[in-house]
Protein backbone atom coordinates (compact mmCIF):
# COMPACT_ATOMS: atom_id res chain seq x y z
CA UNK A 1 0.00 0.00 0.00
CA UNK A 2 1.30 3.48 -0.99
CA UNK A 3 1.73 5.89 1.31
CA UNK A 4 -1.16 7.51 -1.21
CA UNK A 5 -3.53 5.04 -0.09
CA UNK A 6 -2.67 5.47 3.35
CA UNK A 7 -3.35 8.73 3.82
CA UNK A 8 -6.55 8.47 1.99
CA UNK A 9 -7.59 5.68 3.97
CA UNK A 10 -6.77 7.51 6.94
CA UNK A 11 -9.45 10.80 5.43
CA UNK A 12 -12.41 7.73 4.98
CA UNK A 13 -11.77 6.75 8.26
CA UNK A 14 -12.08 10.69 9.50
CA UNK A 15 -15.18 11.29 6.88
CA UNK A 16 -16.88 8.25 8.48
CA UNK A 17 -17.00 8.59 12.41
CA UNK A 18 -16.02 12.49 12.79
CA UNK A 19 -18.78 15.34 13.39
CA UNK A 20 -18.31 18.20 11.67
CA UNK A 21 -18.48 21.95 13.19
CA UNK A 22 -21.06 24.32 11.71
CA UNK A 23 -18.16 25.49 9.30
CA UNK A 24 -18.13 21.69 8.12
CA UNK A 25 -14.34 21.16 9.24
CA UNK A 26 -13.83 18.29 11.48
CA UNK A 27 -14.03 18.83 15.28
CA UNK A 28 -10.16 18.18 16.36
CA UNK A 29 -11.20 16.19 19.09
CA UNK A 30 -12.66 13.55 16.86
CA UNK A 31 -10.17 13.75 15.07
CA UNK A 32 -7.66 12.48 17.60
CA UNK A 33 -9.72 9.89 19.08
CA UNK A 34 -9.71 8.27 15.40
CA UNK A 35 -6.44 8.77 15.33
CA UNK A 36 -5.10 7.60 18.84
CA UNK A 37 -7.34 4.30 17.90
CA UNK A 38 -6.20 3.41 14.78
CA UNK A 39 -2.56 3.83 16.14
CA UNK A 40 -3.11 1.58 18.80
CA UNK A 41 -4.64 -0.71 16.12
CA UNK A 42 -1.30 -0.50 14.34
CA UNK A 43 0.66 -1.29 17.08
CA UNK A 44 -1.34 -4.21 18.14
CA UNK A 45 -1.20 -5.23 14.58
CA UNK A 46 3.13 -4.70 14.98
CA UNK A 47 3.14 -6.96 18.45
CA UNK A 48 1.31 -9.67 16.51
CA UNK A 49 4.10 -9.85 13.92
CA UNK A 50 6.98 -9.79 16.38
CA UNK A 51 5.42 -11.98 18.36
CA UNK A 52 4.37 -14.56 14.82
CA UNK A 53 8.40 -13.21 13.29
CA UNK A 54 9.59 -14.39 17.28
CA UNK A 55 7.98 -17.98 16.73
CA UNK A 56 9.62 -18.05 13.58
CA UNK A 57 12.99 -17.67 14.91
CA UNK A 58 12.80 -20.22 17.51
CA UNK A 59 11.52 -22.60 15.31
CA UNK A 60 14.62 -22.24 12.66
CA UNK A 61 17.76 -21.39 13.11
CA UNK A 62 19.35 -18.25 11.61
CA UNK A 63 22.50 -17.36 10.78
CA UNK A 64 24.28 -13.82 10.37
CA UNK A 65 24.87 -12.64 6.92
CA UNK A 66 27.67 -14.00 5.73
CA UNK A 67 29.07 -10.74 4.02
CA UNK A 68 28.39 -8.24 6.39
CA UNK A 69 28.13 -10.01 9.53
CA UNK A 70 24.10 -8.67 10.75
CA UNK A 71 22.31 -11.21 12.85
CA UNK A 72 18.73 -11.23 12.18
CA UNK A 73 18.10 -14.30 14.83
CA UNK A 74 16.15 -11.87 16.55
CA UNK A 75 14.64 -9.13 14.43
CA UNK A 76 13.04 -10.68 11.15
CA UNK A 77 10.64 -7.13 10.51
CA UNK A 78 10.96 -6.71 6.99
CA UNK A 79 13.80 -9.45 6.62
CA UNK A 80 12.26 -12.44 6.44
CA UNK A 81 8.51 -12.49 4.23
CA UNK A 82 6.84 -13.66 1.51
CA UNK A 83 6.66 -12.55 -1.82
CA UNK A 84 3.38 -13.36 -2.68
CA UNK A 85 0.42 -13.74 -1.03
CA UNK A 86 -0.15 -17.61 -1.43
CA UNK A 87 3.03 -17.92 0.41
CA UNK A 88 4.85 -19.47 -3.17
CA UNK A 89 7.55 -17.57 -3.06
CA UNK A 90 9.74 -15.83 -0.01
CA UNK A 91 12.46 -13.54 0.55
CA UNK A 92 15.11 -13.00 3.30
CA UNK A 93 16.97 -9.87 2.82
CA UNK A 94 19.88 -8.07 4.63
CA UNK A 95 18.16 -4.51 4.39
CA UNK A 96 19.86 -1.34 4.22
CA UNK A 97 17.32 0.66 6.04
CA UNK A 98 18.01 -1.98 8.86
CA UNK A 99 21.57 -1.96 9.15
CA UNK A 100 21.92 -4.57 6.42
CA UNK A 101 23.80 -4.78 3.33
CA UNK A 102 21.53 -5.36 0.56
CA UNK A 103 22.16 -9.38 0.43
CA UNK A 104 18.96 -10.60 -0.73
CA UNK A 105 17.92 -14.74 -1.09
CA UNK A 106 14.85 -16.09 -2.69
CA UNK A 107 12.89 -19.82 -1.37
CA UNK A 108 10.00 -21.46 -2.35
CA UNK A 109 9.03 -21.72 1.25
CA UNK A 110 10.15 -20.32 4.32
CA UNK A 111 12.29 -23.00 5.37
CA UNK A 112 14.00 -23.34 1.75
CA UNK A 113 14.92 -19.38 2.08
CA UNK A 114 16.46 -20.12 5.36
CA UNK A 115 18.09 -22.77 4.40
CA UNK A 116 19.68 -20.77 1.20
CA UNK A 117 20.21 -17.64 3.96
CA UNK A 118 22.11 -19.98 5.95
CA UNK A 119 24.40 -21.69 3.56
CA UNK A 120 25.42 -18.26 2.76
CA UNK A 121 23.91 -18.29 -0.99
CA UNK A 122 23.29 -14.97 -2.58
CA UNK A 123 20.76 -14.31 -5.56
CA UNK A 124 20.61 -10.52 -5.76
CA UNK A 125 22.13 -7.36 -4.26
CA UNK A 126 19.88 -4.12 -3.57
CA UNK A 127 21.61 -1.20 -3.97
CA UNK A 128 21.51 1.91 -2.00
Amino acid sequence: MSKKNIGSEFRNIIARECKRDGRGKFKTKDVLIVAERTYKEQQFVISLLKQRLSEMTMKYTITPCKKCGRDWSTDLIDTLYPLVRDRSEWVFGCMFHNGGCGRQVYGKSQQDVIERWNAGETDEWMRE
